[in-house]
């Protein structure tokens, strides 16, 4: 159902990992790993492939295109978060969320430099393991190109699942599968799975403590519109009180004057 890739292309990849690779980490040799992807031409690859070594570089991330490990998992739930589950033995599990947000310039908004903070968040054996059955559930279905009746949009949320082993490389996407119609089952499967993960790992709460740190100003989790954050002052937030409680006198005193002349 994936588009296999030739060991030539891993090479460029490699490559690419290489020269995005941070000085302090270096990109491990691979031999020979099969590499599936949901795309359908070479530009395809290295054009996407390029903003997820900056992403992860960024983040100071494994890049999973070349990792060893007897397995790795990593999803990405497009809203300033990964949760990435690993294994040396397919016995006892480790895994870590990281938070993340880049600094925006809604005025320039494409070409202004930005800054990414991030925090992480060690999880306990009993969660990681938890997190590696849930991510692993839904293994089998494919990238959404490959579904029939998954429609394709823009400016939606997009959920992406990488899987390295030491001779094969995967990774899945999905958009917005809540905008799928009733009968796309593989939709509804996705969708509980994430919505379970950031739940039962609470996900939220651990975001909060990057957002903690944050000071005020104009924020994005991903590349849509949908994940623009904004972290408002202790100025702004007295003055939309204000403006709340003005808003609230007023229609208080509205209902009284209606009251009064029933």
């Amino acid at each position: 159902m994936f588009k296999s890739f030739p060991i030539q292309l891993l090479c460029a990849i490699v490559f690419i990992a290489g020269c995005n690779t941070p000085k302090t980490e270096q990109v491990k040799p691979v031999r020979s790993k099969q590499i599936m992807l949901p795309v359908t031409s070479l530009n395809g690859v290295l054009d996407g492939y390029k903003y997820e070594l900056r992403r992860e570089n960024s983040l100071q991330l494994e890049h999973l295109i070349v990792s060893t490990d007897t397995l790795h998992m990593r999803y990405w739930n497009d809203r300033g978060q990964t949760v990435d589950v690993w294994s040396k033995d397919l016995k006892t599990y480790q895994g870590v969320v990281t938070s993340y947000a880049d600094t925006v310039d809604l005025g320039f908004f494409y070409n202004r430099p930005f800054r990414t903070f991030y925090s992480r968040v060690i999880l306990d054996t009993a969660s990681a393991r938890w997190a590696y059955t849930a991510i692993n559930s839904i293994s089998n279905i494919p990238s959404d190109m490959y579904i029939k009746d998954w429609v394709q949009g823009y400016d939606g949320i997009t959920f992406s699942f990488e899987t390295s082993t030491p001779v094969r490389y995967t990774l899945r996407t999905y958009w917005s599968p809540d905008a799928q119609n009733d009968n796309v089952k593989e939709a509804k499967e996705i969708l509980y799975a994430v919505n379970n993960i950031d739940s039962v790992l609470n996900l939220s709460a651990k975001f909060a403590v990057l957002y903690d740190t944050l000071s005020p100003g104009d924020y994005t989790l991903c590349r849509s519109s949908q994940c623009a954050l904004r972290k408002f002052s202790k100025k702004e937030i007295q003055e939309m009180h204000l403006y709340e409680d003005e808003v609230r006198a007023s229609t208080l005193s509205k209902q009284h004057f209606k009251a009064a002349y029933k």
